[in-house]
């Protein structure tokens, strides 16, 4: 799975799916209660637990999220 964040690529390498009880945009990039990075996909969510921005290394979503706080909102296409 590859999008683009900020004009550069970004592969989302290790995912699951739960349920969402709050409906937010189709993309939208949260956390839940428990820290896990999760993105709005239609009826359902998935959670990322593993991601490569482009150019850089494969890392868990916690160590992604210590240099990129600003990803919480974004809407990913």
């Amino acid at each position: 799975k590859i999008t683009i964040q900020n004009l550069k690529l970004l592969k989302i390498l290790k995912t699951d799916v739960i349920v969402c009880s709050k409906k937010r945009k189709i993309g939208e990039v949260f956390l839940t209660e428990k820290g896990k990075l999760v993105v709005q996909c239609g009826k359902d969510c998935l959670i990322i637990e593993k991601l490569q921005l482009e150019g850089g290394k494969p890392l868990q979503s916690q160590d992604f999220l210590r240099g990129h706080r600003d990803f919480i909102g974004v809407i990913l296409q």
